[in-house]
């Protein structure tokens, strides 16, 4: 399954209960806020909808580099620069027999590759300054659903409040919804937010 958008565009028309013959008219402006509600997603999480970084550099040295988006999909490429020459590492499974120039997507979620020599032994890529070159994919192959829930409703109620004469929650009267000191992503995507902070729990008494 290839992910297209944190939600679409015709599921939002279905939670807003937008009859066709209206689409058209704001079609652009709830593109505009599915497209708000994902950046502020992603920011926290990571790649939801996936895309691809090429020739993200790391320096070498150590046995294993951290990816800047994770969580990973796939891995194109993995260079090890020795000044102008570049030597491609073959992928191979963890815990599989490995030729001298292999590396392993250790934890994909983390975003970790390891280098790995003869043998699968772990090792040192080679060291120097941002000469490691990755070129990989992010993302996930399906939406979280309550990344996905949480998403409809912000969207519903961010769309409704400033389309229909409503007022974000938090704002008052007398405050400018949209001015740079009254309004933010939290308030725009308070389910999101709040869903992004972490789940909470009521101790138990023992």
């Amino acid at each position: 399954m290839t992910v297209t958008a944190i939600v679409a565009i015709d599921e939002v028309f279905d939670w807003l209960n937008t009859p066709q013959s209206q689409q058209g008219d704001i079609t652009d402006k709830v593109q505009g806020v599915i497209d708000a509600a994902t950046a502020f997603v992603e920011f926290e999480t990571g790649p939801i909808v996936p895309r691809t970084y090429t020739n993200e550099v790391h320096s070498g040295g150590g046995p294993t580099i951290v990816l800047l988006n994770p969580p990973i999909l796939s891995i194109a490429s993995v260079v090890e620069y020795v000044g102008q020459t570049g030597y491609t590492l073959t992928q191979c499974e963890l815990g599989t027999v490995t030729g001298q120039y292999s590396f392993s997507l250790d934890d994909a979620e983390a975003g970790i590759i390891c280098r790995r020599f003869n043998g699968g032994i772990a090792g040192a890529f080679l060291g120097g300054f941002r000469n490691i070159s990755v070129t990989y994919t992010a993302g996930r192959t399906s939406v979280p659903g309550d990344v996905r829930m949480a998403a409809l409703e912000d969207i519903r109620g961010l769309f409704t409040q400033t389309q229909y004469g409503g007022q974000l929650a938090g704002i008052t009267n007398e405050q400018d919804q949209w001015s740079e000191t009254a309004m933010n992503p939290i308030l725009a995507f308070p389910r999101l937010a709040a869903l992004l902070q972490g789940p909470t729990r009521t101790p138990s008494i023992a």
